[in-house]
């Protein structure tokens, strides 16, 4: 009888066990289904990000050219447009914003190259490692009616502006560095329509 139930309560005891360890072992799998769709939720998301800003020079591109007269009432077009996130810069090619009439060129240059420091923010400094212009050109047009650029001055002047206040203090502390800036070409031309004379500067070249 001794021996009964001691078998009896052995087996007891390994179905108590087994009962124990069972639901553990149901959970491991599923504790191992979340972690994989984490992960992959997570590349997911890093390959959106990815794509995202490989593509944002283009899109930024885009936006301004389909947009420009929107923002700034004339039609702009940007021969290329690059970011580049570890380095902090933005390069632009073959850049023109037209004049009113949407055909002849108003401003215009080849290149525009920007590289920032972004650590510098955390000090209030804007502090610029390179900023080079190449070969730009501005045609400034004064006629009976007044100059070629009122419409671009009456696209940003409306009743509707709101007035934002700067605390002196916080503008005062703000410091801008710039340490290599090249002008490298160049043309400005001056019309007078009323006088029927043309003043042209050429060859503006600066490097500081």
């Amino acid at each position: 009888m001794e021996d009964e139930h001691k078998d009896i309560a052995d087996f007891e005891e390994e179905n108590i066990d087994e009962s124990i360890i069972q639901p553990d072992e149901k959970q491991k799998p599923k504790k191992k289904r979340r972690k994989r769709r984490f992960l992959k939720i997570i590349i997911a998301f890093g390959i959106i990000i990815a794509l995202f800003l490989f593509f944002l020079s283009s899109i930024a591109k885009w936006y301004i050219e389909k947009n420009g007269e929107d923002l700034i009432g004339r039609k702009v077009s940007i021969g290329q447009l690059n970011i580049n996130y570890l380095k902090f810069s933005v390069k632009a090619k073959d850049f023109i914003l037209y004049e009113e009439d949407a055909q002849n060129p108003f401003v215009s240059f080849d290149e525009f190259v920007v590289n920032m420091n972004p650590w510098r923010l955390l000090k209030n400094q804007y502090a610029f490692s390179e900023i080079k212009l190449v070969n730009p050109f501005v045609k400034i047009v004064s006629h009976e009616m007044g100059f070629n650029f009122d419409d671009i001055i009456e696209h940003f002047s409306s009743d509707d502006d709101v007035e934002i206040e700067i605390d002196e203090d916080i503008e005062s502390t703000i410091m801008y560095l710039v340490k290599n800036f090249a002008l490298l070409g160049g043309q400005v031309i001056y019309e007078d329509k009323i006088e029927k004379s043309i003043t042209e500067i050429k060859n503006l070249n600066l490097t500081i």
